[in-house]
Formats: structure tokens, sequence, C-alpha cells
């Protein structure tokens, strides 16, 4: 009998957002908070799948719905390596109205130190954000 295989397509239910800026995490995140009216808090760092370095992690909870900011870099090296041009992550779920998450974007696009604001579409990079 042979062997059999199961591959497991994973969707990702939600939105990734690159933000690349000289902000410190704390700075970036009071910035966002002040000037989208809402309140990220500091959680217990994340850890991806078989890692051992530990991102900054704030979440935003409204109406049983979060959305995160992850740093992409901490001491032990990048969160995601193949988008080093990233410092933050914005993970948004879909279930967020997408007239909000473009509001945001032009907002944070508006900081005077960020440099890009962009919508992750690859699914490898997403894959690492799934917890």
């Amino acid at each position: 009998m042979g062997k059999l295989k199961l591959q497991i397509e994973i969707e990702a239910d939600f939105h990734l957002i690159g933000i690349g800026c000289h902000y410190k995490d704390y700075r970036f995140v009071w910035q966002v908070n002040n000037s989208l009216g809402i309140n990220f808090v500091k959680k217990e760092d994340f850890c991806p799948h078989n890692r051992e370095a530990l991102f900054s992690n704030f979440e935003f909870e409204v109406d049983f719905e979060k959305a995160h900011i992850f740093s992409n870099k901490s001491q032990q090296g990048y969160l995601v390596k193949k988008k080093r041009q990233v410092d933050f992550w914005l993970l948004v779920k879909h279930s967020f109205d997408d007239e909000i998450l473009s509001s945001w974007m032009k907002k944070i696009n508006e900081f005077p130190d960020v440099l890009a604001v962009y919508d992750e579409k690859d699914e490898k990079t997403k894959e690492i954000f799934i917890f």
C-alpha cells in the first residue's frame, strides 16, 4: 500500500500591512493610538513557531475582533527575514471594515517618520502570523 500525503492549504483570513519607519515600537504605537483614536496595548511578546526570538506585540480589541502590531526586528533577528525593510506589521482581521483599514493606512502613511505603508499579499509571509 502506498503512502498517503496530507496537504493542508491554510488560508490567511486577515490583512497584513507592512510599515517602514524610524520609530521605536513604543513611539510608533503611541503615534498610532493618538492619531487614530484607538488603544493598542502592550501584550506578551510574540514568539513565532519553532523560533527562539521574541518580537514586540501590541493588541487592540473592539467588538470581539482584534488587531495586532508586531515589531519585525528584535535582538535575535527579523520576524520576516525576506522583508528587512519592514519595521512593523499591522495584522487586521478581514471582519474589520475595509474603509477603516484604508483610513488607518492613509493616516499612518502621513506620520512624519513613516517611509512606506503597504498591504502584504504574499501568502508565505502571512503564514508566519497564523497563531
